[in-house]
């Protein structure tokens, strides 16, 4: 049998989507988010939040990133809530199975 000599090939290129712009931007990336936004109360205790004030600083964050964030807090308390009422024997609408492995894993781990 011949031996089948295997040529270099071309390496392959991912393709890459090529980037849509947006046009020239109508205010600069040092723009205070305050002035942007002064009529958007909630978005501006987002921007507090997050610890941003310029256009530029905003524009680090992506969407499901500022969702997480700005969320984080608001799980905490659900939690400390359902532990509470469970410590409590009671639960919030359809939640009793975590009230009960709570209850369960609390016993297993003795008084703190």
């Amino acid at each position: 049998m011949p031996a089948v000599s295997r040529g270099k090939t071309a390496p392959q290129r991912k393709q890459v989507a090529p980037r849509v712009s947006l046009g020239r931007p109508k205010v600069v990336g040092e723009e205070l988010l305050d002035l942007v936004f002064k009529e958007d109360f909630h978005a501006r205790q987002i921007f507090v939040f997050l610890g941003v004030r310029t256009v530029r600083e905003l524009e680090e964050f992506g969407p499901q990133q500022i969702l997480d964030k700005a969320a984080q807090p608001l799980k905490e308390t659900i939690d400390r809530i359902r532990r509470r009422l469970a410590m409590l024997n009671r639960a919030l609408c359809e939640d009793q199975d975590f009230a009960v492995r709570f209850l369960e894993r609390v016993a297993a781990e003795g008084p703190p």
